[in-house]
């Protein structure tokens, strides 16, 4: 191995000058036991023997590779090649949604019934009793019909000639209003609404509200 202080962090170019990455560090390969450079290309990582360094264009700072690297038939990108691996981190979110899910329905009924009533109501009715009362009172003015509690008189009258005119009741015509009462039942039939809830479930239950 050539005596070459190779530094991490060195560029790293082909024997055509193209760049090819920069060294990680120098450590012994996995598969061969010889001493590898690890290139760093990207976002892979090279593993280039010592061999294939052309040492005598190389420094600490700069390592330049042998024009020969790469043309075997396995390409060293193949036989050296190590990937990383990246890992992405995931993390589970929750997230909650809120949704209408329809559970049933309420069925409003509205009906009319008819609910027998009974009441006592009292009627009345009027009777006219006629009596005739004979009269013979005499008045200078006519007289007027008039009431006497629940009885109308009414005076039936005639002129009389005397010296000076005047009237002379005959007779007096009594009206007399009887009221007689009784009590008759009427009988007859009321509307009013009646209002039910009730709620229709989707597993087809039916429950009273």
């Amino acid at each position: 191995m050539a005596n070459i202080n190779i530094r991490n962090g060195a560029r790293v170019v082909g024997a055509a000058g193209e760049e090819i990455g920069i060294v990680d560090q120098v450590v012994e390969s996995d598969t061969t036991g010889r001493a590898v450079v690890r290139v760093t290309q990207g976002d892979r990582i090279l593993e280039v023997p010592w061999d294939a360094i052309d040492t005598a264009r190389s420094t600490s700072t700069e390592i330049v590779l042998a024009d020969t690297f790469g043309r075997n038939e396995t390409p060293l990108a193949a036989t050296y090649e190590q990937f990383h691996q990246t890992l992405q981190l995931q993390a589970e979110e929750l997230h909650v949604d809120v949704h209408e899910v329809d559970l049933g329905r309420v069925v409003v009924d509205k009906t009319v019934e008819r609910v027998p009533v009974r009441h006592d109501v009292e009627i009345g009715t009027d009777n006219v009793e006629v009596r005739r009362v004979p009269g013979g009172e005499e008045f200078d003015e006519l007289p007027e019909p008039r009431y006497e509690g629940d009885t109308l008189i009414i005076p039936v009258v005639e002129e009389v000639l005397v010296i000076s005119r005047r009237y002379r009741v005959i007779e007096e015509v009594h009206v007399i209003r009887h009221r007689d009462t009784h009590i008759e039942q009427i009988e007859d039939e009321l509307q009013r609404e009646v209002v039910t809830v009730r709620e229709e479930l989707n597993d087809g239950s039916v429950r009273d509200l």
